[in-house]
């Protein structure tokens, strides 16, 4: 039975009641009674609803976009302060640019690179020669701590304001 039949047979088709439809359905005036279709509340609900809805999922795909770059920032800088530990470490232990101290930034790619060098606490038992004369402090390790920076601002801004990764790593000297 098609629907148009059912609403006919709930709402007869009167000659007094309006302009009816040509299946002797619902009328114009019935409509405004709430027998059939939706109200003008109704319809403005809905739309608020979807609006909303709609908005929700914006505001869900610019969160996504913005944590895709951030993503995609920190794998590239985290990429290059690797390279860049792996070169450090492949140095000789009295190489210039692992001497104690800040080195750089300076600029790598789109970011600025830097990293400070500090020797380890010195080796006792290297202290003293074979007669006990005292010897210079012998170092055996340097920590390299490799920093990934914003801007070429460097080692100067505050952690949290400028640093993208840091990555450490220890060197030691071959004995």
């Amino acid at each position: 039975m098609p629907m148009t039949t059912i609403i006919a047979d709930h709402y007869p088709k009167s000659s007094d009641s309006g302009i009816s439809n040509s299946e002797g359905g619902c009328s114009i005036y019935k409509i405004s009674q709430g027998s059939c279709g939706f109200t003008l509340i109704e319809i403005l609900i809905t739309l608020l609803v979807l609006t909303i809805g709609i908005f929700a999922l914006a505001r869900l795909q610019t969160v996504s976009v913005k944590g895709n770059s951030k993503a995609r920032q920190m794998m590239v800088a985290s990429n290059l302060a690797t390279n860049q530990a792996e070169q450090l470490a492949n140095l000789d232990f009295e190489d210039p640019q692992l001497e104690p101290g800040d080195h750089g930034p300076q600029q790598c790619d789109r970011y600025w690179i830097g990293w400070r060098v500090t020797s380890d606490v010195p080796f006792k038992a290297l202290n003293n020669d074979t007669d006990g004369q005292g010897m210079d402090d012998y170092h055996i390790s340097k920590t390299i701590n490799i920093i990934m920076f914003n801007n070429n601002d460097g080692f100067d801004v505050p952690m949290n304001l400028n640093h993208i990764v840091n990555i450490s790593l220890i060197k030691t000297r071959s004995i």
